[in-house]
């Protein structure tokens, strides 16, 4: 039997939601836990219909915009988002969201130029 789609957020809050549970009908093993899915099943619905549309036109933006019928602004949104919810081109963050906050806050203040915030963030 073929699962559902999965959401990757809470419709109520939108915070990421974790998958607790699977389940072999084979041989009826279940496991659970706290377990994150692959980022490339990680997408929303839309954005998993742009990329079949963009793969289809071999990344071709003007045939992705007939197909999809919208604008270029539209698609390029979209690729965007994309990027985004797959983590593409995304370097992994030590800096906690405390950390961001403080840097954000002295950047606020003149106490530190945009580029020492810059590199305080980036390390």
């Amino acid at each position: 039997m073929k699962g559902e789609s999965m959401i990757n957020k809470c419709p109520i809050c939108g915070e990421n939601l974790f998958v607790t549970g699977l389940h072999c009908e084979g041989c009826g093993t279940s496991l659970t836990g706290r377990f994150v899915p692959d980022t490339g099943c990680a997408v929303s619905p839309d954005i998993m219909e742009f990329i079949k549309v963009f793969i289809y036109a071999e990344g071709n933006i003007k045939q992705v915009e007939r197909l999809m019928n919208c604008s270029y602004p539209k698609v390029k949104n979209l690729l965007k988002q994309a990027k985004e919810e797959l983590r593409v081109g995304q370097r992994s963050s030590r800096v906690s969201p405390e950390e961001k906050t403080a840097v954000l806050e002295q950047l606020d203040k003149g106490e530190i130029t945009f580029e020492e915030a810059m590199k305080k963030l980036e390390e």
